[in-house]
């Protein structure tokens, strides 16, 4: 790649490990995005979509690999993200179902590539809106599927988006891709008022074990494409699934959860208490530290939509989402802890 080819116009955002300019082909003089990044694992990703364009996301032109650093040139777009839109106004159904569609179309263009490409960080904020329609940005920690890997290296993405099997349980797949469009169809569904339209569709996206969800996108656009005109139904999905009771999970998978299952309940029975207790106070007061060390893992999986129990999980901001899963987490430890001591009270009282 000659760097020196691109003029540097402006910067548009800087992190502790991204930078982000506007820059100018000198010989062109059309307009690209320069990012300046940490070197990354696998940059065959990115030649993969150079070499397969698509018109509903932020193409590759070019691309190094340094020792220091991985630069990329993109596709710059002109547009609002669909956060912002979403903010500023109402959409309406038609714009919600193009955006949708176009979003389907793109994931089923990188799903099909060989090996497929998973994003991992579907978002509003990583979907722009250039002139009505849809570009799918931010792949930097999109991620090849690699056949019988059982799980990611690392544990990354949006909270209130990822699957849960990107939090270290299994290897993310095109089902991950799938979780978070059925929380982005939600979200958008929900501002038009139209969730119940397309409830059953949301619900099997959401599964916890990727089995049960829509093994492609293509069926899921299929099925959106029923619920836009006509009412659709499909098999009941449990809206609140215990991890490790769930049908099809992996053997490894539920012996995993219920080692910490058992670790939960061997720490909480390791509890005494200094002041003179009955059995049943002492029973309750380690079923409630029980339950409030399962909550650490059930709240980041968004467990039965517990993260929605407040509204700062839409948050922009990683932090204030972060802030609320601690919330949500002391919410209901609270609330459980609340409950056993009045029912020790009132056991104590009928005893």
């Amino acid at each position: 790649m000659r760097e020196s080819l691109y003029e540097i116009i402006t910067l548009l955002n800087e992190t502790n490990e991204k930078k982000i300019y506007l820059v100018r082909d000198q010989l062109s003089h059309v307009l690209y995005v320069k990012k300046i990044c940490p070197p990354i694992e696998d940059i065959t990703i990115y030649e993969q979509m150079k070499q397969h364009p698509h018109p509903n996301m932020a193409n590759v032109i070019d691309y190094e690999q340094r020792k220091d650093a991985f630069i990329l040139i993109e596709e710059f777009i002109n547009g609002t993200t669909l956060e912002y839109a979403l903010s500023a106004r109402n959409l309406s159904s038609l714009e919600i179902q193009q955006i949708c569609s176009e979003l389907f179309d793109v994931l089923i263009h990188l799903h099909h590539m060989t090996p497929p490409i998973i994003h991992r960080d579907i978002k509003p904020g990583n979907i722009m809106l250039e002139k009505g329609h849809v570009k799918l940005i931010d792949f930097e920690i999109a991620r090849k599927y690699q056949e019988g890997k059982r799980r990611d290296t690392q544990i990354i993405g949006s909270v209130g988006y990822a699957a849960p099997e990107q939090y270290g349980f299994r290897q993310s797949d095109q089902r991950s891709d799938i979780y978070a469009l059925g929380v982005l169809v939600k979200e958008l569904m929900e501002q038009a008022q139209l969730e119940s339209q397309y409830h059953a569709l949301i619900k099997r996206c959401l599964e916890m074990e990727p089995s049960q969800r829509y093994q492609s996108v293509e069926q899921l656009k299929r099925d959106f494409d029923k619920c836009s005109g006509k009412k659709f139904t499909t098999q009941p999905v449990s809206a609140f699934s215990i991890p490790g009771f769930i049908k099809g999970e992996s053997l490894v998978k539920k012996t995993g959860i219920f080692i910490v299952y058992g670790l939960c309940i061997i720490l909480s029975m390791q509890m005494e208490s200094k002041n003179q207790t009955s059995a049943i106070e002492l029973f309750l007061l380690r079923a409630a530290f029980c339950i409030v060390l399962i909550l650490v893992m059930w709240v980041p999986m968004n467990v039965g939509n517990i993260l929605e129990v407040l509204p700062f999980y839409k948050s922009k901001y990683k932090v204030i989402r972060i802030m609320n899963g601690i919330l949500v987490w002391m919410l209901a430890s609270f609330v459980i802890v609340f409950i056993l001591a009045m029912l020790s009270t009132i056991l104590d009282n009928i005893i």
